[in-house]
């Protein structure tokens, strides 16, 4: 078993995403594709305006989550804007309950960029959205932007887990 002095040396890297006011985290092997320049998106009746879109990639529709408008609607918040392009596409590979590996897109608003992580940055989740135990592994902090939660992107992407984290934050609104 290793010592506290030895765990604080191990690090490892993840990618900070700025997903319009929010910063989020995900493993290094987990952005596989950045799309920089123009995307269209193809709208989705009927689905929730955090995954309202699914664009082309690879010959593949990909679902496109918007997580500020996720954490928007979890709060409650009416949706402010919505486009149906954007500038910047992360795309992320996840496995999904069957365990096959599986594709889909983060709506960016900047490029990412690499962070280290180490067990001595770890740090309590951002106090601006009670709910990110449902959609986050763990937070760390970052020395430029403070706290930053990691996704555990297989529950965004896949619907069973989607429609538990979304029950979750409905039920912690009710007294």
């Amino acid at each position: 078993m290793q010592d506290t002095a030895q765990m604080s040396e191990i690090a490892c890297k993840a990618w900070l995403l700025p997903t319009g006011s929010i910063h989020v985290a995900i493993g290094e092997f987990e952005l596989v594709h950045i799309i920089a320049g123009w995307q269209r998106y193809i709208p989705v009746p009927r689905s929730p305006v955090w995954c309202h879109h699914v664009f082309l990639w690879q010959g593949c529709l990909l679902p496109l989550f918007d997580l500020e408008n996720y954490i928007n609607s979890a709060q409650g918040k009416v949706e402010t804007s919505y486009s149906n392009t954007s500038d910047i596409v992360g795309i992320i590979a996840y496995e999904n309950q069957r365990g096959e590996i599986q594709y889909g897109g983060l709506k960016l608003n900047a490029p990412p960029v690499i962070r280290v992580v180490s067990d001595d940055k770890m740090c309590d989740y951002p106090l601006s959205y009670p709910g990110w135990s449902k959609i986050a592994l763990s937070c760390f902090k970052d020395p430029d932007i403070g706290p930053v939660p990691i996704l555990d992107i297989q529950r965004i992407f896949c619907a069973k887990s989607q429609a538990t984290a979304t029950t979750t934050n409905s039920a912690e609104k009710q007294p």
